[in-house]
């Protein structure tokens, strides 16, 4: 009990020495909003569409701020970017010292977490060199009113605004909003701003003494260290830093601390580079040797900065992570290329490049690209045939993202705003089902010109009469039910009277699938290692069967076309291919489609698996198996032949003029043929 009381006198004596020593950072003049004359210089160059502050429902002011600073009087610009309705605020305003290039580089990394969540952010222009290099020559007579005379002064131009920002007071900017926390956060040459104010954050207080600032993100710190200070504050050390100090036994590396007075975490990124390259516009088009990374550095600032607001306003903990391995002073790498250890995500957990840094320029004379190319990274893509060993195709890739994804949400490693954007990642990738076809000389040859056998009823055991079996106990398919074997007991009486239109007659409309697999006329089949065409001189129609690793769209971005959407792999020498979303219907009375003249239809939750080969050097076939629950109460098989032509026979144009279609007796009903010479037959 003594000892305990003996420690409180003494923790009280250390505290109030420690106020001793400290003042109320005085509060600043603040103008109206700045409206003119001229353009505002913005503070953040172009953003990707969709994604900037109109879009979230923001809007940015700017205002004129003044004081005295270290002796001398000053006069500088802020951006306030709030919530267009006050309601959305979340009490958390993040402040951030203007960079040298005159961007907001930390609101611009974590613009979508911050606005999708009302946090204020507030960009103050405390550095001299900096803000008489971009703002000022941007337009002089809208800010001739500045005046940074030291560069001295900008600790305690950053402490005087952050003292009105958290005051609640009715002369701050953001009157109105009742600011429960105060953040500030810097990267790069702004983090050198941030760091450099960290001993003022004890001597400038509020007027109850406690801290301005309740927390601080710093990243890409180019190596130094971090001091202690009396709240959270969290490092961020992308690869590049990573990288840079490895060399020279990583001088910024400390242990993390939970304990009053070092409440600290060190986090460093694996595959992330020092700059956003996916996003900025200095890396459109690309000035770098090697392709340059499009590793999401937003998502992971924003979860940084999400810890970093949780553990000063909540006392919420931040998870711990290890450092990223280094060994013989260079960065440890797993089989693929890719940093061990640090901050995890499913770039480098479930990889299909290597992310590497530094990049190198593709030198172009007269340009900084040696110097933006040094800061930004790399990715090279993982040969063909490792991403089919690692994840034998883009369906199960896709699901280990999604799965190592879920993982990193849960252990707190990423943020739900930004999970489409990976997942968008994961989806584009392609993995050839059979690398050993990924060359055009492992290919099949289905070369030249090549013709169906047969009459075009699509099978000749579904329709007795012209075309189809001759006798009407020999019909066994298609298997429908009853509702759909009714639309075509209608369509075949249609037909027997002349009366059943065909769509295809309309000029341009497609055949659509599967039909185009039974037309009369030239066929070509053209193979690539991500596609394979079918050309169809009647129509003309063309039938894409993607063979690049892609899946079929998921059910909510799919809509019917005539073809459909195929997907398909190689077994061999056969290619396997599965067509769904086509644009089906019960023709004529609704849709757009028949299968042919005898009036078979589908509905458009059809599924037809094909199977498509050639069988000899004359010969090609398609075996289909059509799947369709709404219409059919069993698989349908449908086996199509294709000969080959003479050599040297052309394929030509399907002339069709508009309105080029068969006329129809309006007495009978009935679909006429024109002669040549336009007389009527079939009346």
């Amino acid at each position: 009990m003594f000892q305990t009381f003996t420690f409180l006198l003494v923790w009280l004596a250390v505290a109030a020495t420690a106020f001793a020593q400290t003042q109320p950072a005085p509060l600043p003049k603040i103008s109206a909003p700045v409206t003119g004359p001229g353009a505002m210089f913005p503070g953040l160059q172009r953003v990707p569409a969709g994604t900037g502050l109109p879009d979230l429902k923001y809007t940015v002011t700017e205002y004129f701020v003044s004081g005295t600073a270290s002796g001398q009087p000053y006069t500088t610009r802020i951006l306030v970017r709030r919530p267009d309705d006050p309601k959305r605020f979340s009490g958390v305003v993040v402040a951030e010292p203007m960079h040298a290039s005159g961007n907001s580089w930390m609101f611009y990394f974590t613009r979508i977490y911050m606005m999708r969540n009302g946090h204020v952010s507030v960009e103050i222009a405390p550095q001299k060199a900096g803000t008489e290099a971009t703002i000022v020559p941007s337009n002089p007579e809208r800010y001739k009113a500045i005046s940074l005379p030291s560069a001295d002064q900008a600790n305690e131009i950053l402490a005087q605004v952050g003292a009105l920002l958290k005051g609640n007071g009715s002369t701050s900017p953001l009157n109105g909003l009742r600011v429960r926390r105060l953040i500030m956060m810097g990267t790069s040459q702004s983090a050198g701003t941030l760091r450099g104010y960290l001993p003022a954050h004890a001597a400038w207080r509020m007027p109850d003494g406690k801290p301005i600032f309740d927390g601080f993100l710093a990243t890409s710190t180019a190596g130094m260290p971090i001091p202690r200070i009396d709240v959270p504050l969290i490092q961020i050390a992308t690869q590049t830093e990573v990288n840079g100090g490895a060399a020279k036994g990583s001088a910024y590396r400390r242990a993390d601390g939970d304990a009053p007075g070092d409440q600290f975490r060190l986090y460093e990124i694996a595959g992330m580079p020092h700059n956003d390259s996916r996003e900025s516009p200095t890396y459109d088009p690309d000035p770098c040797k090697m392709p340059v990374t499009r590793f999401p550095v937003g998502a992971m600032m924003a979860m940084a900065l999400h810890h970093t607001i949780a553990w000063a306003d909540k006392g919420t903990l931040p998870p711990r992570a290890e450092r990223i391995a280094v060994e013989n002073g260079a960065i440890a790498v797993d089989e693929q290329g890719n940093a061990r250890g640090g901050v995890r995500n499913t770039y480098v957990d479930v990889p299909v490049a290597k992310y590497g840094v530094p990049n190198v320029a593709d030198p172009k004379p007269g340009t900084r690209d040696d110097f933006y190319c040094g800061i930004a990274g790399y990715e090279i893509p993982l040969p063909a045939a490792r991403l089919h060993t690692l994840y034998m195709d883009a369906g199960a890739y896709y699901r280990k993202v999604e799965q190592r994804l879920d993982e990193l949400a849960k252990a707190g490693w990423f943020l739900p705003e930004y999970r489409d954007q990976v997942l968008g990642d994961a989806a584009r990738v392609r993995i050839a089902a059979n690398p050993a076809q990924s060359s055009t000389s492992a290919l099949p040859d289905w070369s030249g010109v090549w013709q169906m056998v047969g009459g075009t009823v699509f099978d000749r055991a579904t329709a007795s009469g012209p075309g189809g079996a001759l006798s009407v106990g020999l019909r066994q398919k298609p298997p429908y039910n009853a509702e759909w074997e009714a639309i075509y007991q209608r369509n075949l009486k249609l037909r027997d009277a002349n009366q059943l239109p065909d769509p295809i007659n309309t000029c341009g409309t497609p055949a659509g699938f599967p039909r185009v697999m039974n037309l009369p006329d030239m066929y070509e089949f053209v193979v690539r290692p991500e596609q394979t065409w079918i050309l169809t001189e009647n129509g003309p129609n063309v039938l894409r069967i993607y063979t690049d690793g892609r899946q079929h769209p998921a059910p909510d971005d799919r809509w019917p076309t005539y073809t459909g959407d195929s997907v398909g792999k190689w077994e061999g020498d056969t290619l396997v291919f599965s067509t769904l979303s086509t644009k089906q219907s019960k023709w004529p009375t609704e849709g757009d489609t028949v299968l042919d003249r005898t009036g078979l239809v589908l509905s458009d939750a059809a599924h037809v698996t094909t199977r498509l080969r050639r069988l000899d050097a004359q010969t090609m076939e398609a075996r289909m198996v059509i799947e369709d629950p709404k219409a059919l109460t069993a698989p349908w098989n449908v086996t199509k032949t294709y000969r080959k032509a003479e050599p040297g026979t052309r394929v030509y144009d399907y002339g069709c003029a508009e309105n080029n279609r068969n006329p129809v007796d309006a007495a009978t009903g009935k679909t006429l043929i024109l002669g040549p010479e336009g007389q009527t037959f079939g009346k």
